[in-house]
């Protein structure tokens, strides 16, 4: 900083209003251009408890700083599971996220979520664009895997009334899973009387069973 010293006014002749030196102060800056994200880690449910985290600034920037946050897929900030926003900082107020985990219907226990934050674009030399410290979702899921049948007792009529039952999953599954169906003696489910069925899944999608009574 400079410090000028002028005469400005004076009752002494000898002391006519003349130029006079003016002094410098080298100043140490105690500001640094940093990012804070706080907390790197989140308490998430899927259906349920959502968590947030700040990201602030530790200097005004000189130019518009813009921070692209984008949560995976098993996240949401807002825009949809796995799709960015992009917070814009003129200063040093904190911005806050709201993180959101994805209820979706497959059984996968506890898991995480990852979100990532890079500086785009910045007209402050002082904070350059790259990557920033990523946040951590601990997610709890909500997903169980069980097979529901319902009804589970049928009204039939030899020659007569049939009726149904369906059977379904709780949950998405991994891989295919086949139920086989076996009716007694007395039930036919389709093939005959006794004669079993196979019911192939690959979704929570129901299937319905028809039982005819065996007309003996």
């Amino acid at each position: 900083c400079t410090i000028t010293n002028v005469i400005t006014a004076s009752a002494a002749a000898e002391y006519p209003t003349i130029p006079v030196a003016s002094v410098t102060g080298n100043i140490t800056d105690n500001d640094t251009a940093s990012v804070t994200i706080t907390p790197t880690t989140l308490t998430l449910a899927e259906g349920g408890a959502t968590d947030t985290f700040d990201i602030s600034l530790g200097s005004t920037p000189s130019g518009q700083v813009d921070i692209t946050v984008t949560p995976d897929a098993q996240c949401d900030i807002g825009g949809g599971a796995g799709v960015a926003g992009v917070l814009n900082f003129t200063t040093m107020t904190p911005q806050t996220v709201t993180v959101t985990a994805v209820d979706d219907v497959l059984v996968e226990g506890g898991h995480t979520c990852t979100i990532t934050n890079v500086i785009t674009t910045s007209a402050a030399a002082e904070y350059p664009t790259g990557a920033l410290t990523s946040v951590t979702g601990n997610i709890t899921d909500n997903d169980t895997a069980s097979v529901t049948i319902t009804p589970t007792t049928l009204t039939l009529a030899e020659g007569g009334a049939t009726d149904t039952f369906d059977i379904s999953l709780s949950s998405t599954p991994s891989g295919q899973v086949d139920i086989t169906v076996t009716p007694d003696a007395q039930c036919d489910i389709g093939g005959g009387a006794g004669v079993a069925g196979v019911l192939n899944f690959t979704t929570m999608t129901p299937q319905t069973v028809t039982v005819i009574a065996v007309d003996d």
